[in-house]
């Protein structure tokens, strides 16, 4: 992508893929964090960003959609926290920002409410058809917080314990609306030919999906498969 500085004297960095790993050049696009691993001057303030790796922290749902003259924020590592009290829940409260010879504040609108909060949702769907019919749905956890890649070892949980809501029924429905939900404390579900034979007569091609259950909010749906 092609991104234009507010100040043609600000520059950007190439970095190696372990200072990527390490959570180096890491951007706000629109609502999508991504991090790049070149930047190549294009004279002007403008820069030519290549080597992306999309939708980082959480916000893959933003990956698709994207247009031109979105906003670029470079995300350092002097951000200050702000206290979510003062902040309140009201969607269009701005935030006003006051630097030292500034003729006038800044306003600015909170984006991705929430999403330090939310569990990542999991990845890596499978299933597993035994003889006797039955399915195993597995699915593989993530955790919220975690930017440097430790091989061999999982990454610490945060929430206050493991747990996942699987829900049969369209992703985007609200949660009473559910045709059956399951909940689990390990990353598997088995469905028994019986039980599967019963939803699938009912609501056949019907979608199951598995949310991580955080301590404060529910992850984002993960799509397991379709029942027959």
């Amino acid at each position: 992508m092609t991104v234009s500085l507010l100040d043609p004297a600000m520059q950007l960095a190439t970095v190696e893929l372990a200072q990527m790993l390490a959570g180096a050049n890491r951007a706000l696009v629109g609502e999508e964090i991504v991090q790049f691993a070149k930047a190549e001057p294009l004279g002007g303030g403008h820069w030519r960003l290549s080597g992306l790796l999309r939708g980082r922290g959480g916000t893959e749902h933003a990956v698709a959609g994207h247009g031109s003259d979105e906003g670029f924020v470079l995300l350092g590592p002097g951000l200050v926290p702000l206290d979510p009290a003062v902040l309140g829940t009201d969607p269009a409260r701005r935030v006003v920002a006051l630097g030292r010879g500034d003729p006038a504040p800044v306003k600015a609108p909170v984006l991705l409410r929430g999403l330090g909060l939310r569990p990542l949702s999991p990845v890596r769907p499978r299933r597993t058809v035994a003889a006797d019919g039955s399915w195993t749905l597995a699915w593989t956890r993530r955790a919220r917080g975690g930017w440097s890649w430790r091989g061999g070892v999982d990454m610490p949980l945060v929430e206050e314990a493991e747990s996942y809501l699987v829900t049969l029924g369209p992703l985007e429905a609200p949660f009473e609306t559910f045709l059956a939900t399951w909940t689990t404390a390990t990353p598997l579900l088995r469905l028994e030919a019986s039980t599967l034979a019963d939803l699938a007569a009912r609501n056949p091609g019907a979608p199951i999906a598995v949310r991580q259950r955080g301590t404060a909010s529910l992850s984002l749906p993960l799509l397991l498969c379709h029942l027959p």
